[in-house]
């Protein structure tokens, strides 16, 4: 698997990023909210912000990954109530002076958390420009859309980052070929009969894989590479989660890195399409319109090399392989954009059945899918809760257990509607 997705059997080990830039002075500002802040209230605080890029050179085309480093604000993030103003009151934050007040504002790139949460939000737009949060955008500017935020305040560090032509990573759709293509004699390829893509589709990779390029690379290398940096600075747990494209990556890459102890994909997929292990498949509602592995971009079609070595079961599988490694696939009954769980219930039921008993045998971790009333492709409320409720579990001394995954909130699946009766 790893080598249909690099050319070779070896994650690649470079670490540090090859541009580092300080964003430290970036405020979120107002009580915590979407964007930079709700803007109510006189109050404003900072995340150590930097934004790390890497070069990815797969052979035929040189892309820049971005990540936005963020960190935990627990300490000092405001309060959800008004700021301070008499005199005598309090201070609103704590200050250096205070007992077990910690700061990462005078040790940049150091680690102000055991945790570091790989936020993956795939085919994320970019924002604070206009037209706002479109692919034709003009700025690179961090995309705090509720969750990278949100983490920070929990108490983790973050790498925020986006897919292949997407967020701060989006491509001229004018100028692609000549800024990005590299000559490859050695295949006989050559970038004049290159063709830009049209807006953001990622099927603008088709025409370098016909050629022998490795096109998963593009997608997958950069969350190596972030993991790379992670351990690099000290973080005891890396957990990888994305939504949707960000959910799609965080499987496989979890599948090919063992060093992502606990991976939560929402609504990232589903075995859409029979493979060697397992004879169904479950259909993408409702983009796929209920059709055998119909829906989903250009890196989720079947006909992908990466699918002939391993399919989502077995995926699924790599995902909680050894035994300390935690998968767990989070889905919303009507999402309104892709693998609704409605109606799919027992399919669902029965790969969860067959991925737990296989790990059982091998004695590996777990892995488990989840559902809950979500209606809209977002990462809600509820995900949120089982978020921190698992990253939390992870962090503890006893650590993460598949007795854990027994009674998840607000899980359907497992809990449905009747065992909210009071009996």
């Amino acid at each position: 698997m790893i080598v249909a997705a690099f050319g070779s059997p070896v994650l690649p080990t470079k670490a540090a990023p090859d541009y580092v830039e300080d964003w430290s002075d970036w405020e979120m500002h107002g009580l915590p909210g979407p964007g930079r802040g709700t803007g109510v209230g006189n109050v404003s605080w900072k995340m150590g912000l930097q934004k790390l890029v890497w070069t990815i050179d797969g052979g035929m085309l040189s892309l820049n990954s971005t990540v936005w480093y963020s960190r935990n604000t627990s300490g000092d993030a405001p309060s959800n109530s008004p700021p301070v103003s008499q005199p005598g009151d309090s201070p609103h934050c704590p200050e250096p002076s205070f007992p077990g007040f910690h700061s990462y504002e005078g040790s940049p790139g150091q680690p102000s958390s055991d945790t570091l949460v790989i936020h993956h939000n795939g085919h994320s737009a970019c924002s604070g420009s206009t037209p706002v949060r479109t692919a034709d955008c003009a700025d690179c500017t961090p995309n705090y859309d509720t969750v990278q935020d949100w983490l920070n305040e929990l108490g983790y560090d973050v790498f925020e980052m986006a897919m292949p032509m997407h967020g701060c990573n989006r491509l001229n759709s004018a100028t692609a070929c000549a800024d990005h293509c590299v000559d490859n004699p050695a295949k006989g390829f050559n970038c004049s009969g290159c063709t830009n893509p049209a807006g953001s589709s990622h099927q603008w990779f088709e025409q370098f894989e016909q050629h022998g390029d490795k096109t998963m690379r593009y997608f997958l290398e950069p969350v190596v590479l972030a993991v790379n940096h992670a351990i690099a600075l000290g973080y005891k747990h890396v957990v990888l989660m994305g939504l949707s494209g960000g959910g799609w990556t965080t499987t496989i890459a979890a599948a090919i890195d063992p060093r992502i102890k606990l991976s939560m994909p929402i609504a990232g997929s589903v075995p859409k399409v029979p493979s060697a292990l397992w004879p169904e498949f479950v259909p993408d509602n409702p983009e796929g319109h209920g059709r055998q592995g119909a829906g989903g971009d250009y890196e989720q079609n079947a006909s992908r090399p990466i699918y002939q070595e391993c399919g989502w079961i077995c995926m699924y599988l790599l995902a909680a392989l050894e035994p300390d490694r935690y998968a767990l696939q989070m889905l919303h009954e009507h999402d309104s954009c892709c693998f609704a769980a409605a109606g799919q219930h027992e399919k669902i039921a029965r790969y969860n059945a067959f991925v737990q008993q296989t790990l059982r045998k091998i004695g590996g971790g777990w892995m488990q899918t989840a559902a809950n009333w979500g209606n809209f492709h977002e990462v809600n409320y509820r995900d949120k809760t089982v978020i921190g409720t698992m990253i939390e579990r992870l962090r503890r001394k006893s650590g993460l257990k598949p007795s854990h995954f027994d009674d998840i909130p607000f899980d359907i699946l497992q809990n449905g509607p009747e065992a909210l009766l009071v009996e």
